[in-house]
């Protein structure tokens, strides 16, 4: 019963399909196009940054540290580790511990004042930075500079103005710089132009007989415009607002607007090298091994860029070589009065592609000095372009070889090229659909399970995800492969 009533259906459908051809074509266009559409408003209204730019390959932990509670969770998590007994330390590698197993915190501020992106890779920063030296920290008697920042990013030596240095009850030890620093970074444009970027600046600290940990210093920000902090009900759990890290006549050029999102976060990268301490090659902690896996402090921008410029530059060219390609392959028809009147045939349908290829050429070159890498969103759509081109150009050629009569030349030229005008818009938008979930939707540069370990990597799935790390390390032979040993089979013969 059930068959029959599958059968009548799709008779019904086949048959309103062949007397609306057009319009189930146009139909299942407007769809998939619709879907397509879909997908990228909630990309950009609600989108996030690419999982590769928010967790790193390297890092152990760069969850977003927006409020002074997110801070102590990562303090007490590095504080239990510290507090081990150091043959466990030595065996976990965690020798960036101090030996006493105590670490020595310095809260560290900035301020932003301008971002300018000078390529695809780097990044001009400039802003104040400033730190509070705590009682028991005390700095080398080599001090070169007072301002004791290193920016390890920078594709140049950064330049720091002291600003202030100020030592009274209200700032002890506080050390105040101006800066200015092009930054190097690793972005993702997999999505362009529906991408964010998160501009970190990643900060160590020089001039110290050991590496303490910075801390992010919430206690200078305002954590309301309008409320001070002492009558903020839970002033640990509420985040700093995205005001007080920039200034607010801040201009940030390009196709970036405001900040969307501003945190810290830290990053312990996992280091092949002992920076020339023998006692890290000997697992020896009481030398004192801090450069190694040391929690580096990150401060993260993220911004949102505004679509519109993009795709009015590389998006109308798109559209309209779609429509002249439309309008071409509708004029392909065998009655010689229309033909005449269209004056088209085979050599100039040919040189309309010819010149259609070389105009989104030209286009996408513009694409390829922005961006080094592989092909982003929008370039994506070009190859479909240059697909559909191809097929127009051999699809005219096989309708005007009359001295070919075979099956597929006689589908070809049947009802005026009937069936390819019909299938036309449908397969770009099945292709422009495809393209859309696949790159946009679907984040193909980071692989799940790892994005997936960094997220709930302290649970009971922490043996999973710490098998599959391994796993990854076994791969570029940095650790060996576990050796399985087979139980020894009693031997009977002695019987």
């Amino acid at each position: 019963m059930f068959l029959l009533k599958l059968q009548s259906f799709y008779h019904s459908a086949f048959q309103y399909a062949r007397q609306h051809k057009w319009s189930v074509s146009y139909g299942i266009s407007l769809i998939l196009t619709l879907g397509a559409i879909a997908i990228l408003i909630p990309e950009y209204y609600w989108g996030r940054p690419s999982q590769r730019e928010q967790y790193s390959s390297k890092s152990i932990d760069s969850r977003p540290i927006r409020t002074v509670a997110d801070f102590n969770r990562y303090r007490a998590k590095i504080d239990r580790l510290c507090q081990l007994p150091k043959e466990i330390r030595a065996e976990k590698g965690y020798t960036w511990c101090p030996p006493d197993g105590q670490l020595q915190y310095i809260p560290t501020g900035f301020f932003i004042q301008s971002i300018d992106f000078i390529n695809s890779s780097d990044v001009h920063v400039t802003g104040y930075i400033w730190q509070k030296t705590p009682e028991g920290v005390v700095a080398s008697e080599n001090e070169e500079s007072t301002c004791k920042f290193i920016f390890p990013d920078t594709v140049y030596s950064p330049d720091y103005l002291l600003i202030e240095k100020r030592d009274n009850p209200n700032s002890p030890n506080t050390t105040l710089c101006y800066f200015e620093a092009a930054l190097r970074e690793n972005f993702d444009y997999g999505k362009y132009p529906f991408d964010r970027k998160i501009v970190w600046i990643r900060v160590w600290t020089g001039s110290y007989d050991f590496l303490p940990v910075l801390k992010p210093a919430f206690e200078d920000y305002e954590l309301s415009a309008t409320t001070e902090r002492r009558q903020i009900l839970d002033p640990e759990n509420t985040p700093v607002p995205i005001e007080a890290f920039i200034d607010p006549e801040a201009v940030i050029p390009g196709e970036f607007g405001k900040p969307e999102d501003i945190y810290f976060s830290y990053r312990q990268h996992k280091y092949l090298t002992t920076m020339g301490s023998v006692g890290c090659q000997k697992a020896d902690i009481e030398v004192g091994c801090f450069e190694k896996d040391h929690p580096e402090l990150y401060f993260n921008i993220v911004l949102r860029r505004n679509p519109g410029t993009a795709l009015f530059l590389y998006g109308v060219p798109l559209l309209v070589t779609a429509m002249v390609l439309c309008a071409t392959l509708m004029m392909l028809v065998k009655d010689q009065n229309l033909a005449q009147q269209y004056g088209l045939d085979t050599f100039g349908i040919l040189g309309v592609c010819v010149s259609l290829f070389f105009a989104l050429l030209i286009s996408q070159a513009q694409i390829r000095v922005e961006f080094t890498g592989p092909l982003v969103y929008i370039e994506q759509l070009y190859t479909v372009m240059y697909v559909t081109i191809a097929l127009v150009a051999v699809d005219a050629y096989l309708f005007f070889k009359d001295d070919d009569n075979s099956k597929f030349s006689r589908f070809i030229r049947h009802q005026d090229n009937l069936y390819f005008k019909l299938f036309y818009w449908p397969f770009i938008c099945t292709c422009f659909f495809l393209t859309t979930l696949w790159y946009v939707y679907l984040d193909r540069n980071f692989p799940n399970r790892q994005f997936f370990c960094y997220q709930h990597g302290d649970n009971i799935l922490s043996s999973v995800c710490q098998n599959w790390s391994d796993r990854q390390l076994r791969e570029r032979h940095e650790v060996p492969t576990p050796v399985h040993q087979v139980p020894s089979v009693p031997d009977d013969r002695s019987e």
